[in-house]
């Protein structure tokens, strides 16, 4: 008989809007209290997590964190044993950052990763210094160097590439009959979002077009402020990260917040190919805006009156497929199936 057990820390570190996956399902396996400030080495991990070192058990590890100490002690761990009896899966989020490699080194444990396959990965996580530089500022070891030119074979097994936001129930929203008839524009106003550079600068001469800094107390609020803001527009945009010169394509909770707000969902063209994995597509349940061509004609014609009626059945399409196909019990489902097979 299995025994399932997830690592609860002092620090739950994660977005209090969105975290179906831990309070709905992994709440129901047994806690590993572990206080994260007195774990500053691999060995006192180890004494915490070695009376579990059975075959039957399995642990995991849920925390939107995509950077920390204990996380780095924690692999260093679990990669330095000689034998690990237990199963350990390790739920990762931005896949891009070099400070986070140890966690998508998964010599003795699984990962979960937003990552689409191993290429994306080993473009992301490659080191851009040289052997000099690693030996100057003494960041990494050495052998770490030569591990994210190419990814061991026999640790790509140990991947689980999957996106794992949904429409979570909080987000979904009675749809808006009387909305604020523009384009919302919300997040980081950042070089990693071009797109997003592109309708900000529009919106100081669309009347169409709304921006909405980035508000800390969107993420951080029980009363689910950010989903009330996406449901009181007419249509809101989302869109990919762009890093190292290259487009990710992940498709961000945004995405699923938008659907689930019943507000028109927009995005760029450019995601048509990576948005239809997941049943979305444009002008049945979304709008999509080709950015190589005008795209302040393709705004306007949103909100002509005479093309009202058709949005508004877009825009409803969309919710009523997310609750039916992206809704957070079906991903909480296939994610059981992952763990407990």
């Amino acid at each position: 008989m299995r025994h399932y057990f997830y690592l609860k820390l002092k620090d739950l570190g994660y977005n209090i809007k969105t975290n179906p996956i831990l309070t709905n399902y992994l709440i129901n396996f047994t806690e590993i209290n572990i206080d994260e400030d007195k774990c500053i080495s691999p060995d006192i991990i180890s004494k915490q997590l070695e009376k579990y070192d059975k075959k039957e058990n399995v642990i995991v590890f849920y925390q939107h964190k995509s950077m920390s100490l204990f996380k780095d002690n924690l692999t260093n761990y679990l990669n330095n044993k000689k034998t690990v009896n237990f199963t350990f899966y390790l739920f990762t989020f931005d896949f891009w950052h070099n400070r986070s490699r140890k966690q998508f080194q998964p010599k003795n444990f699984k990962v979960f990763t937003f990552a689409y396959n191993i290429e994306q990965l080993e473009y992301y996580l490659k080191s851009n210094l040289n052997v000099a530089q690693y030996k100057r500022f003494h960041l990494y070891d050495l052998d770490e160097l030569v591990v994210y030119n190419k990814i061991p074979h026999e640790w790509e097994k140990n991947f689980i590439f999957k996106n794992f936001w949904c429409c979570y129930k909080e987000s979904i929203l009675d749809i808006n009959l009387n909305p604020i008839y523009k384009l919302l524009i919300s997040g980081a106003i950042h070089s990693a979002y071009p797109e997003r550079v592109i309708l900000n600068n529009l919106s100081k001469t669309n009347k169409h077009i709304i921006t909405l800094k980035k508000d800390e107390n969107d993420i951080k609020s029980k009363e689910f402020t950010y989903n009330k803001k996406l449901n009181s527009y007419f249509a809101c945009f989302s869109s990919s990260v762009h890093l190292k010169g290259k487009n990710t394509h992940l498709i961000v909770l945004k995405t699923f917040e938008i659907l689930g707000s019943g507000a028109l969902l927009v995005m760029p063209k450019e995601e048509e190919k990576f948005i239809s994995t997941i049943g979305l597509i444009h002008l049945k349940n979304c709008v999509l805006l080709d950015f190589t061509k005008d795209v302040n004609n393709q705004i306007n014609w949103i909100f002509e009156s005479k093309n009202q009626e058709l949005l508004n059945k877009i825009r409803k399409e969309g919710q009523t497929h997310a609750k039916k196909n992206l809704n957070e019990n079906k991903m909480i489902n296939e994610i059981k199936c992952i763990i407990e097979k």
